[in-house]
């Protein structure tokens, strides 16, 4: 009775352990696996990874299973994709689950090689599935241009110096669009965190944003991209959100921060007017006896600052 008892406590102690070691917080660390080195525009990755691998080791395993489809050349961005899905980018604000590759990137590696993956009689890796994969339409996820294309290592911190334009607006679909008085700038772990106040909405997502709001800019980087030359200045802020965690994120080569001007939102006006053009008129069935009425679209803006 004794022994059974003894057993029965280091049974449970041993499940503890296993549990407590599979459900371990994340945790960030150098990328070493080379091929990924060539092809990700980022240093750090985090584990566990979204398929609950605990260490590059694990994930190292898979890697090599389908580093063909990058030796085949077949895609640009395969490479970007096969090592982004295993080796997510180092961010340790997300809790609940690591940053994945996106939806589009996938669709768009899948549909470049799968012709060859057949003549060579090869297989889509079992694991991946595009239609899990996020999209910048519902949750915040990479691409090869979510990051800046310099020489060299992407750690090199060599920020863009690029002006937004209506075709950067466009190509990066930004989610919210403020403009944001920076007051302060800090270190959390592996990332920058940009904190200010709300002065104007010039466009918001899912993220309920309210004018006089503190607001906190996450980024996935230590380099200080995008640049804020002084603090306590108003900017206008354009970037990504994540709705589960509630954060928005100033991604490295895409995310906006330039000083206010007030010319910001007669070109924002007419960069909506340009991009409701251009979107094609959905067409729905009129229920019998009721009139359709004809609603405005767009984004609405507020008065130009006096």
């Amino acid at each position: 009775m004794l022994l059974l008892t003894i057993f029965e406590v280091f049974s449970l102690i041993t499940a503890t352990f296993t549990i407590l070691y599979t459900t371990a917080s994340p945790s960030c660390e150098p990328i070493k696996i080379p091929l990924c080195q060539r092809h990700l525009p980022y240093n750090m990755t985090m584990f566990p990874n979204a398929l609950e691998q605990l260490s590059q080791r694990h994930a190292q395993l898979k890697i090599d299973l389908f580093r063909a489809i990058v030796a085949i050349n077949c895609s640009s961005e395969a490479g970007f994709f096969l090592c982004s899905y295993y080796l997510p980018i180092c961010a340790p604000t997300f809790k609940t689950q690591p940053i994945r590759p996106c939806r589009s990137v996938c669709n768009k590696v899948m549909k470049e090689c799968m012709p060859t993956i057949r003549r060579y009689k090869a297989k889509w890796p079992e694991d991946v599935n595009c239609n899990e994969l996020p999209s910048y339409n519902n949750n915040v996820c990479v691409s090869p241009q979510s990051f800046i294309k310099s020489e060299g290592l992407a750690s090199s911190c060599q920020c863009s110096r690029t002006r937004l334009n209506f075709q950067l607006y466009q190509k990066n679909g930004y989610r919210f669009v403020l403009k944001v008085r920076i007051h302060s700038s800090e270190m959390n772990g592996s990332e920058r965190i940009l904190r200010g106040r709300v002065l104007r909405i010039l466009r918001k997502g899912l993220i309920d944003l309210k004018k006089g709001d503190t607001i906190q800019l996450y980024s996935n980087t230590t380099c200080s991209c995008p640049r804020v030359r002084r603090f306590n200045t108003d900017y206008l802020v354009a970037g990504h959100e994540d709705t589960k965690q509630r954060k928005v994120y100033l991604w490295p080569g895409s995310g906006v921060v330039e000083t206010w001007e007030r010319t910001w939102v007669s070109r924002f006006r007419k960069w909506e007017r340009r991009l409701a053009a251009t979107k094609p008129l959905e067409l729905k069935p009129l229920r019998r006896g009721k009139k359709k009425r004809r609603k405005a679209g767009g984004v609405s803006f507020a008065d130009p600052d006096p």
